[in-house]
């Protein structure tokens, strides 16, 4: 559960800071933006930015699947968009920890479990005894 709470952490941080500064510096982020989409003007970042402040938000809720396929759905049109550079690379770790989220975390494989199966294998009983 640490390791989940950890991504969700994370994500929200990264989605948190990219939607506020959107709305403190919308003509810095709009020059960075793809020549398709700046013809949204800054209200588009405005809209993007209160998008990434929700999904924040969301992430740090029980929500955080909902959040999680949000900055899902961002990260794949950034790299869509932007293409294959520096950050898309940055972009496609980040899309991982938010699909990694989408997937049940119930029976994740903890170290615990871990040594339990490797002891279990050096005295012969598989799965940790079970």
């Amino acid at each position: 559960m640490l390791a989940q709470l950890i991504v969700r952490g994370g994500l929200a941080v990264v989605f948190g800071y990219m939607g506020a500064d959107k709305f403190s510096r919308p003509a810095v982020w709009l020059i960075q933006m793809p020549s398709q989409l700046q013809g949204f003007g800054e209200q588009g970042m405005f809209v993007l930015g209160a998008l990434e402040v929700l999904i924040a938000l969301l992430l740090v809720t029980r929500f955080f699947r909902i959040g999680a396929l949000g900055a899902s759905a961002i990260l794949v049109g950034a790299i869509y968009t932007m293409g294959i550079n520096d950050i898309a690379a940055r972009d496609a770790g980040l899309l991982a920890a938010a699909l990694a989220l989408l997937l049940p975390w119930e029976h994740h494989l903890t170290s615990k479990k871990i040594m339990q199966n490797y002891v279990g294998l050096l005295k012969g009983k598989p799965h940790g005894g079970h």
